[in-house]
C-alpha cells in the first residue's frame, strides 16, 4: 500500500521515530542525495511531506525539547508557508503546546552561540535545521502539502564542541572512531559534549511523544 505521508529527517534516531508503515521515511544525512530522493517519493504518490526531527534553537523562548510546528520555512532566496490545515492539526493532536513562528534552513551547521544570533536577526526565524527548507521548496514546486515539526536540541547561548559537528555516516549515524579520535585531542570538550547529548535526549524524547499524539500519517487530515 502506498504511503501517504514522506518523513524527512536527517539522524538516524529521527528516522527510526518517524518510521511506520504510514510514512515513507527518507533521511538526509546524505546532503546530496536528499533533494533527489524528496522528488523521486512525491512523484511515487505522496500525499504530504513533513520534515521531522531535531533543531536549534534561535531564541530565548526555544529551550531543549520544546516543540515547535513553524508557519513559515525562510530559505534562503524565499520565505515559504507551511500547509495551513495540517499545520492547525499538529498543534490541536499536539494540545497547543508547540511554539510557532519561523524555522530558517541552512546548509552547514550554525554551532556557535554569536552565529545563531546573528542567524536569529538576519532571518527573524525562532530555530534553525538543514533539511527543511530542501524539502520545503520541492515541495512548493510540486503543489504537495508540507508542514514541519521540530524539537529543539541546543539552545541559542550554547557553543556546540567540535565533536558534535562531526559528519554523520551516510546512514544517519554518528561516526564514534572520528568523535572519540576528536574528543582525545580535545578533552577540554567533554562537559560541553555531555550537555549536547543531554539536550539531544530531550529533544528525542519530546518527538518520541509528538509521533505517538500525532497517530497514523503524523495527523494528514483526510481532506488532503
Amino acid at each position: 500500500m502506498q504511503a501517504r505521508v514522506i518523513a524527512v529527517t536527517g539522524i538516524a534516531f529521527e528516522s527510526q521515530i518517524a518510521s511506520g508503515a504510514d510514512a515513507t521515511v527518507i533521511c538526509g544525512a546524505d546532503r546530496h542525495a536528499l533533494a533527489p530522493a524528496i522528488t523521486q517519493a512525491i512523484a511515487g504518490g505522496a500525499r504530504g511531506v513533513i520534515s521531522f526531527g531535531i533543531a536549534g534553537g534561535l531564541s530565548p523562548a526555544m529551550s531543549s525539547g520544546c516543540i515547535m510546528v513553524p508557519e513559515l520555512i525562510v530559505c534562503p532566496l524565499d520565505r515559504l508557508p507551511t500547509h495551513a490545515t495540517w499545520r492547525h492539526r499538529l498543534i490541536e493532536l499536539l494540545n497547543g503546546d508547540v511554539h510557532g513562528g519561523a524555522l530558517v534552513g541552512v546548509d552547514a551547521p550554525t554551532a556557535l552561540a554569536v552565529e545563531k544570533r546573528a542567524l536569529a536577526r538576519m532571518s527573524g526565524a525562532q530555530a534553525v535545521d538543514m533539511e527543511s527548507h530542501i524539502a520545503a521548496r520541492i515541495c512548493a514546486a510540486h503543489g504537495v502539502p508540507f508542514v514541519a515539526l521540530r524539537a529543539i536540541s541546543d539552545g541559542v547561548d550554547f557553543d556546540l564542541p567540535d565533536a558534535a559537528l562531526i559528519p554523520l555516516r551516510p546512514d544517519g549515524h554518528a561516526n564514534l572512531a572520528a568523535v572519540l579520535g576528536n574528543v582525545a585531542r580535545q578533552p577540554a570538550q567533554i562537559v560541553a559534549l555531555i550537555r549536547t547529548a543531554r539536550d539531544a535526549r530531550r529533544a528525542r524524547n519530546a518527538l518520541l511523544r509528538s509521533r505517538k499524539l500525532l497517530g497514523l500519517r503524523f495527523g494528514l487530515p483526510d481532506l488532503l
